[in-house]
């Protein structure tokens, strides 16, 4: 399914930020746009059939965080008890890389390292399920028992939704009682609480692709090719071969966050935890 003015903007069917597909009723899928706080519903021939007015509705914030150096999502639903286990099965020794975790419906956790296509699929147990390799640049929005939905690029930058079958070995498995808690990972409170925490896992990422191209971390904003949103302040604290830590401050809501990753994390915080607060 190719998305009619499928790029990003601020006109009718154009996105900004993080974008959740879900499927709706008939042959439609519900796209939820974190940046502009939108829904869009759009046809299987791609063509947007109407656009809901913004909405200030917690439900459709970003229902994902960074924890331990891992950029976590949920496909539009508040993060189930399995987290954790997954999390603690990650190796975090080493290099300070970026782990993306995603979550499915089912309690599957589909994890890659940055930037790669290749994700690891984890059972609500963490155990290892397999592995699944996606198109280069294609990022995942939902995933279900033998499909994926996700956004690739096409060569003239048209974002396209794209939906994949997965092959699998079906075993009959028992719920997992995690699947019946929800983690304490709450999802923002304020839309304002959203696009900071969003923009925090652009830092994230850039800080990344940065020492993936430089082979250290950066301190500067050109270098790291990020820029902060309008009434906003962002500093990096420390940056070093191995390890960052940032700050980002909101002038209007006093808002602050706070990110350290590898050897640059001060004393007292997290490493790779984000933490906002007043």
């Amino acid at each position: 399914m190719r998305l009619e003015r499928g790029r990003a903007g601020e006109g009718p069917g154009e996105f900004r930020g993080e974008l959740q597909l879900l499927p709706a009723g008939g042959d439609s899928i519900l796209v939820i746009d974190q940046g502009r706080l939108r829904r869009m519903l759009f046809g299987l021939d791609g063509k947007l059939i109407v656009e809901f007015p913004p909405s200030n509705s917690g439900s459709i914030l970003a229902s994902s965080t960074i924890s331990h150096r891992t950029v976590i999502r949920s496909s539009g639903q508040p993060l189930n008890g399995c987290v954790r286990a997954v999390l603690e099965a990650l190796s975090m020794s080493g290099e300070p890389l970026l782990h993306d975790l995603f979550i499915d419906g089912s309690g599957r956790s589909w994890v890659r390292v940055f930037g790669g296509s290749q994700w690891l699929v984890y059972s609500a147990e963490a155990k290892v399920l397999g592995t699944v390799q996606l198109p280069a640049g294609f990022e995942l929005m939902q995933a279900g028992p033998d499909f994926v939905v996700g956004i690739g690029r096409l060569a003239d930058d048209v974002e396209q939704a794209v939906v994949l079958r997965v092959t699998q070995t079906t075993t009959k498995t028992v719920r997992p009682a995690c699947l019946d808690r929800t983690d304490t990972f709450a999802p923002p409170a304020t839309q304002r609480i959203a696009v900071m925490k969003t923009t925090f896992r652009r830092v994230a990422m850039a800080n990344e692709a940065a020492r993936e191209r430089l082979g250290h971390y950066v301190i500067t904003l050109d270098s790291l090719g990020f820029e902060a949103p309008a009434g906003t302040t962002y500093r990096v604290l420390r940056a070093t071969e191995n390890g960052w830590a940032a700050v980002l401050f909101d002038m209007k809501s006093s808002l602050v966050c706070v990110m350290a990753v590898g050897d640059a994390t001060p004393p007292g915080w997290t490493d790779g935890l984000l933490r906002c607060g007043g």
